[in-house]
């Protein structure tokens, strides 16, 4: 049987699937949308149903608003050592338990690395059922990033650039220097509503104005769904004015790459252009040579609409590497594991080798690391001065940035695409919280819909009163009481809150 790589994009709305050959063709390229009465299960099957019969190979591609990404650095270069620090850098930056998540990272031209997490659950079901009906997942990955990765295999990538996803729903910016994802954002702003906006300029219903913007047939005149437009590339510059302050890059990109759907609403490309002063490039893989498309599939295939499924088929066939959260699953399905055994045993004896050899060296480098030892005393006892007591101290610099950019966070704009907004969010605590509980809060995190509480409490049962209050709120699905414990001067219970958003 023929074998193909399916390259299946997870979206929030729907699930798109793109088969490619070993020769480059695009075979098939089918989208199933995603209702509460649909199960994820039922909509693969249904995806299946509709597929050439095939032996497949699968790449995922996880939406990027369910990936997390931070930057770490750590003063060594080796994957080895990187693998055993990794968890403890990102414990302080994630807003779940590191044992909760998978990641991977990519190395960045400044040395430091870009980590991308995402939860194991989810993950460990999406692979489950796509395994069960499609066969071996050989990598999966973020939405973001391969499209970033297709891009850069036939394009020239500048030194600072951002591409735009714009689906359904929501907006990812990805900022990238030559090729190398920097950072993302995610922005409320969408095809539903430039849809609902271009109804208003119309005066027409919701599914007359979808027809209208995928014909292209829509006022020259300013109105709503241009408002709209402009709205949404003054938060980008607010945004790019935000990396430039950070020190990350400066506020005016060079490139402009545009995908998903909602990217073909001609006046969003105007008012991109206008306000930062690029004209937006359209990501079209098929056009660009990097992929064919055989007859059949060439008279339905949208690339916009299709765009980061085929980057996923097409993650197999390059060599720019990008994440992959089942790198060592991928690794255990590769046609060559079975000589992994004969290569770890080789392994071992040059490791054994090299060790003796290292044996005579480490006597004349013990001398230099006592006083390595001797600075990092002082590093530690700067760092705890700053940090508190408690903190752990993997990168001193790197987990000072992390507690800045967490500062940011709880008292800036929230990037959550959660009707909910920060000072209503902040009402709805002070309001729940009344006066008459005896509790401090020290620390507020908001990411992915969750809030992060942290503070003190004259006693635990202010700490049980605050969390049967929160749990009343409408506004919260859930209210968990995490770690708690003595404050220093022994007066005080140190806790932390989990607020999970509706």
């Amino acid at each position: 049987m023929t074998q193909a790589i399916l390259g299946l994009d997870i979206g929030r709305d729907a699930l798109k699937a793109v088969a490619v050959t070993s020769q480059g063709r695009v075979v098939a390229a089918e989208r199933i949308a995603v209702t509460p009465e649909i199960s994820a299960e039922a909509a693969l099957e249904s995806l299946a149903g509709r597929m050439p019969g095939l032996s497949w190979r699968v790449v995922l591609s996880l939406p990027a608003s369910d990936v997390m990404l931070r930057r770490v650095s750590l003063p060594f270069r080796d994957d080895g050592r990187i693998k055993k620090a990794l968890p403890f850098a990102l414990e302080p930056l994630l807003p779940m338990p590191v044992e909760e998540v998978v990641f991977d990272y990519l190395r960045l031209p400044d040395g430091d690395l870009l980590v991308a997490a995402a939860d194991s659950r989810t993950l460990t079901d999406w692979v489950a059922r796509t395994r069960k009906i499609f066969g071996p997942v050989i990598a999966a990955d973020m939405a973001g990033a391969l499209l970033l990765a297709a891009a850069g295999r036939t394009r020239d990538l500048k030194n600072f650039g951002i591409l735009l996803d714009i689906g359904r729903n929501s907006t990812t910016a990805v900022f990238f220097d030559s090729g190398m994802p920097l950072s993302l954002r995610t922005f409320a702003f969408g095809g539903r509503r430039i849809t609902q906006a271009l109804a208003e300029d119309l005066l027409c219903d919701v599914e007359e104005a979808e027809a209208h913007k995928i014909g292209g047939r829509f006022p020259e005149s300013d109105g709503a769904a241009v408002a709209l437009c402009r709205t949404f590339c003054a938060e980008l510059k607010h945004t790019l004015e935000s990396l430039s302050l950070s020190g990350n890059q400066t506020n005016r990109p060079h490139q402009i790459l545009l995908s998903g759907g909602a990217s073909l609403f001609a006046p969003l490309s105007v008012e991109l252009t206008r306000a930062l002063g690029v004209k937006p490039e359209a990501l079209d893989f098929v056009g660009d040579k990097t992929a064919q498309l055989d007859a059949k599939t060439a008279q339905t295939f949208l690339p916009q609409r299709m765009n980061t499924a085929l980057a996923a088929a097409l993650r197999s066939f390059g060599s720019r590497r990008s994440f992959n959260f089942l790198r060592d699953d991928a690794a255990a399905g590769h046609p060559f594991a079975a000589f992994r055994g004969r290569i770890r045993r080789l392994a071992v004896a040059l490791a054994l080798i090299v060790l003796l050899a290292a044996g005579s060296l480490y006597l004349g480098f013990h001398a230099r690391q006592a006083e390595a030892d001797a600075l990092k005393g002082q590093v530690g006892a700067l760092f705890k001065k700053h940090m508190g007591q408690g903190a752990v101290m993997v990168d001193p610099v790197g987990q000072l940035k992390a507690k800045l950019a967490e500062n940011e966070k709880a008292f800036g704009l929230s990037q959550n695409t959660s009707d909910l907004t920060m000072a209503e969010l902040l009402k709805e605590i002070s309001f729940r919280i009344t006066p008459e509980v005896d509790l401090t809060l020290s620390d507020l995190y908001f990411e992915h819909q969750t809030v992060l509480l942290k503070g003190e409490a004259a006693s635990m049962d202010g700490i049980a009163v605050a969390a049967a209050e929160l749990a009343k709120s409408p506004a919260f699905a859930a209210v968990k009481t995490g770690s708690t414990s003595m404050s220093s001067d022994k007066t005080k219970v140190n806790f932390d809150l989990r607020l999970e958003l509706k």
